[in-house]
């Protein structure tokens, strides 16, 4: 029996939002006289009426959309609030990053490298071509590359260069540090001497020439690439590019770094290596670590212990090669397995089973690729874009809305429990006592009633300052948030008290003997609860944008901990607000779809309590 209820109550909850989409709107459905003056209880008659409101309708889909995309789609994608990737950072919405052109694999894979969000690949007949989103002008590729034969590819976090067989090199893309064109001096160094090969990084490019010489320009005021010693110039026989440092295999067979110097990438090489006794056969670099193959098949790994990049999977087969992204590291056996290891924040270490038979693995900053024997792309994997684009320090704006919602509401729902539990306290207690007991409480109110709500909270948070985490200071503004806004509540059941107290079965139930408590809870507050429901899911709406207002202030939840108020907090940057849309634009409309969504419920629920709108 129970299930039939239940059963029904849901076919008429699907009916009415098949309502909202159909016939609905126009009106409700024709009921016969015998339906009309069917007798029905209270509460059915309240459903009766809301489920029929059109407003609360479309509340009810708004404020299911909004909490199944927070609590239901955060389970799916979870986070980690202190990830951040500069060289992300601002990224407009769009997907597709590994959707490689598949005429690439019709003469075959030369080279494949990539920026922070598009790829350049070079097939062997020397043609290039591009995938992924157009970052600072990486797709605007220019006519000399096209029309030419190019031998070689070399790409940056958001610029690229080719080598023409002439030994021409044409860069294109961001070139704020001039490292889109070969230097005057460097075009004076080269006036004897040809290019054979090119490199590109964070914002700096180099050329090798055939004297085995190695000439860097950008941006590298800070990492000092620019100035290779002299006893390196004329060994140079291959290079490996990273943020802030090179590795350099010499004729000798010494591997031996270049740039930043006092980090474990640098000062951790293994004896062997760094005098060459160890033949090194392939080599890669990740952000802070590097990767040898020797001739043996084996690898050995050194630099920083972020990332797990130390942690090597057990490998039970001769490696063929190795590659590097920025914060991961790549092995191929001999099968044609790929062993990867590092972070996994972009998907860098999740290779999929279409890996099976490569040969080699492309791997740059966020996007791999793992081609086979015949130089085909079989499969890639990493980060795929951003359907709603990153912040400013490169976090997935999505996920972020979907964690930050988690928080604003959270923190809605807490505070109105606080609330409507004193404010429903004392608004029983001042009604139904009277006397200097109702005057006092109701002294109480208006003192708090007084008291200014963002001053106050703006004071605490100036005051407290840094000696609370961001979780702590959640929790102080749940507290204060329900500490503040009960009088209200507190007045409309004080005031229905009055009403409800002078009734016959109020009397009724005195003359019994009945308990004053038992009174007001049973057959008092059953008739008033209604009415704090209305204005529980009223104020719901209010304390979600006061915590909205308070974290876009600043004095509310504090990043990296995520809410759709310090999400909006960015939109007090002119130079986001007018290009950077998605940062701003999308918190706001989560914001105002969830308080319009529990607005129109609570007025609908006000609507379908109220007799007289149930007047025929």
């Amino acid at each position: 029996m129970n299930d039939k209820k239940k059963e029904n109550a849901f076919q008429k909850f699907g009916h009415s939002l098949k309502s909202l989409f159909s016939g609905g709107f126009f009106g409700r459905k024709q009921l016969n006289v015998l339906e009309e003056e069917e007798i029905q209880s209270p509460s059915k008659v309240i459903m009766k009426n809301f489920l029929h409101n059109r407003l609360a309708q479309i509340g009810i889909v708004g404020f299911l959309f909004i909490f199944s995309f927070t609590f239901i789609g955060s389970m799916f994608y979870p986070m980690d609030p202190l990830y951040t990737e500069p060289l992300l950072q601002d990224i407009k919405p769009g997907r597709g990053y590994l959707s490689y052109d598949e005429d690439l694999n019709k003469a075959g894979v030369k080279d494949i490298q990539s920026g922070a969000t598009f790829t350049i690949a070079l097939d062997n007949d020397g043609k290039v071509y591009s995938w992924g989103q157009n970052l600072e002008g990486a797709f605007d590729i220019p006519s000399e590359v096209t029309d030419e034969t190019i031998a070689k590819i070399a790409v940056g976090d958001r610029h690229a260069l080719a080598l023409t067989k002439n030994g021409e090199v044409i860069g294109w893309g961001y070139n704020n540090f001039n490292q889109d064109q070969l230097p005057f001096e460097v075009k004076n160094r080269l006036f004897d001497q040809k290019v054979v090969d090119i490199f590109a990084g964070d914002k700096y490019s180099a050329v090798l020439t055939d004297q085995k010489k190695l000439y860097v320009w950008g941006s590298t005021m800070t990492n000092h690439l620019d100035i290779v010693p002299d006893e390196y110039q004329g060994h140079i026989k291959e290079v490996r590019t990273s943020t802030y440092n090179m590795l350099l295999l010499l004729d000798d067979g010494r591997l031996v770094p270049l740039g930043v110097s006092g980090s474990p990438l640098t000062d951790n090489i293994p004896k062997k290596i760094a005098s060459g006794e160890l033949k090194v056969k392939d080599y890669a670099m990740s952000f802070r670590n590097a990767v040898v193959l020797d001739d043996q098949g084996k690898i050995h790994v050194w630099g920083s212990t972020d990332n797990g990049l130390l942690n090597v999977p057990k490998i039970k087969e001769k490696v063929i090669s190795v590659a590097g992204a920025k914060n991961a590291l790549y092995a191929v056996g001999e099968s044609g397995k790929v062993y990867a290891w590092g972070s996994d924040a972009l998907k860098e270490t999740n290779v999929p089973a279409d890996a099976k038979g490569t040969k080699k693995v492309y791997a740059s900053y966020f996007q791999m690729y793992a081609v086979n024997d015949d130089n085909k792309v079989i499969a890639s994997w990493g980060n795929n874009g951003y359907l709603l684009g990153t912040d400013g320090t490169g976090r997935d704006v999505f996920i972020r809305l979907m964690h930050g919602g988690k928080v604003t509401l959270l923190v809605g729902v807490i505070a109105v429990l606080i609330s409507a539990f004193i404010g429903v306290l004392i608004g029983m207690v001042s009604g139904f006592k009277g006397g200097w007991l109702d005057n006092l409480l109701m002294r109480l109110t208006e003192i708090i009633t007084s008291i200014p709500f963002m001053p106050l909270v703006i004071t605490l948070s100036s005051f407290i300052g840094t000696q609370m985490s961001s979780d702590n200071k959640m929790y102080l503004i749940m507290v204060i948030l329900g500490l503040l806004s009960w009088p209200p509540l507190a007045r409309l059941v004080r005031s229905q008290i009055l009403i409800e107290r002078e009734k016959d079965f109020v009397l009724a139930a005195r003359a019994m003997g009945i308990k004053e408590h038992s009174i007001v809870l049973r057959h008092i507050l059953p008739n008033v609860i209604s009415m704090a429901i209305v204005d529980m899911t009223l104020n719901y709406a209010i304390m979600m944008l006061q915590e909205a207002a308070l974290s876009f202030l600043g004095f509310g939840v504090q990043p990296p901990m995520p809410s759709w108020g310090n999400m909006l907090n960015a939109a007090q940057d002119s130079t986001v607000i007018q290009y950077y849309w998605w940062q701003w634009i999308l918190p706001a409309v989560c914001v105002l779809i969830a308080a319009l969504s529990v607005n129109l419920i609570g007025n609908a629920l006000g609507d379908a309590i109220d007799p007289k709108a149930n007047e025929k």
